[in-house]
């Protein structure tokens, strides 16, 4: 509870501030200036806000499209799966385009944290796509049409790191349905992979470097249930897989 003192206080700051406040003369071009910049701020915020919100709807999309290529591997009707899924990258286009309008004009990287992990998200399923359909790569010059000239190569570097989880997967799944053409495959892919982005580690860059660390442990991951299947079968391999799930990279070189 106040004491009389502060209450004495407190309303005389009130009368001071409401007396500064009446001298003040909202014409002057320096109090102008200041509701300029608070009317910029607030189309800062919106523009950021609005950004994020359409970045958490293509993660959905990606997310969703991530789940039905899983569905592809080992399955008799990949044609039908994969048109679902072109027909769900179609899903995406106008949200890419409201991006476009919301950027044109300004620095790229200026709201570009703020649509990065949706950006990323998609670049690992259009590349899942791309792989499980043509078993290759797709460059950053294919994508960039796709992304209507706002993809970054940064994001495109971390959305093809993302995509060694998903071959990772990929790679156990079809050790269960066995096939064993697949895995070595997969593996091939990983190696070239992490040759060629090996390169970019002495970034500083901390996605970037916690990336590249998970893409070798996925690629050891793969290495050995690879060696497990070309040894002793497709059960040992499952067995060999999830055995080393858990540990750390360096237990597994």
């Amino acid at each position: 509870m106040k004491s009389g003192r502060q209450k004495r206080e407190n309303f005389g700051a009130v009368n001071i501030s409401k007396s500064v406040s009446d001298s003040i003369n909202m014409d002057s071009p320096l109090i102008n200036s200041f509701i300029g910049f608070r009317a910029d701020l607030d189309a800062h915020q919106d523009k950021h806000e609005r950004l994020v919100k359409t970045s958490r709807d293509i993660t959905i999309i990606s997310k969703r499209i991530i789940f039905n290529l899983h569905r592809c591997v080992g399955s008799l009707d990949r044609e039908a799966l994969f048109e679902e899924c072109v027909k769900k990258f179609a899903s995406v286009t106008p949200l890419i385009s409201s991006i476009k309008q919301e950027i044109t004009g300004l620095d790229p990287h200026q709201y570009v944290r703020a649509y990065t992990n949706g950006y990323q998200e998609l670049v690992e399923a259009l590349t899942f796509y791309h792989f499980l359909r043509f078993s290759t790569l797709v460059s950053f010059q294919h994508l960039a049409p796709f992304f209507q000239g706002t993809l970054l190569i940064i994001d495109y570097v971390l959305g093809v790191l993302d995509l060694t989880g998903e071959m990772m997967r990929a790679c156990i799944s079809s050790i269960s349905t066995g096939d064993i053409d697949t895995p070595l495959q997969v593996l091939s892919f990983l190696s070239q992979m992490n040759l060629h982005l090996q390169q970019f580690r002495p970034f500083s860059h901390k996605e970037l470097s916690n990336k590249l660390q998970t893409l070798t442990m996925s690629m050891l991951k793969v290495e050995r249930a690879c060696y497990s299947l070309t040894l002793r079968g497709c059960s040992m391999a499952l067995y060999a897989f999830e055995d080393n799930e858990d540990r750390d990279i360096t237990e597994l070189y």
